[in-house]
C-alpha cells in the first residue's frame, strides 16, 4: 500500500508526463504550420518561373509623357476636372498603345 506522499508524487509524475506530451504535440503542430507557411510564401517550388519579355525603355518617350502630364495637362486638381479627365484619357490611350 502506498502512502499519501507516494500517491501525491505518482500523481505529479503522471501530470508531468502528460504535460510533456502535450507540449511535444504543440511543438510539432507549430513546426508543421511554420513549414507550411514557409512553403506557401516561397511558391512556386516546382517548375520554372515565368520569363518576362524584355521591354525597351526610351528616354525620349518617357520625357514626352512627363512633359504632357506636367505641362500640357496641368493643373490637375478638383478645380480643373477637365484636365483630370484628359489626363486619364491620355494614360489610358498610352497603355492601350503599348499593349497594357
Amino acid at each position: 500500500m502506498k502512502s499519501g506522499y507516494e500517491e501525491l508524487m505518482a500523481g505529479q509524475t503522471q501530470r508531468r508526463k502528460l504535460l510533456g506530451k502535450v507540449m511535444f504535440y504543440v511543438f510539432v503542430i507549430l513546426l508543421i504550420v511554420a513549414v507550411g507557411v514557409g512553403l506557401y510564401v516561397m511558391q512556386p517550388l516546382l517548375g520554372k518561373p515565368a520569363v518576362r519579355a524584355s521591354v525597351t525603355v526610351s528616354p525620349q518617350r518617357l520625357e514626352t509623357h512627363v512633359r504632357v502630364l506636367a505641362e500640357t495637362l496641368s493643373p490637375r486638381d478638383y478645380g480643373h476636372p477637365q484636365n483630370l479627365e484628359r489626363c486619364a484619357a491620355y494614360i489610358r490611350s498610352e497603355f492601350e498603345k503599348s499593349g497594357g
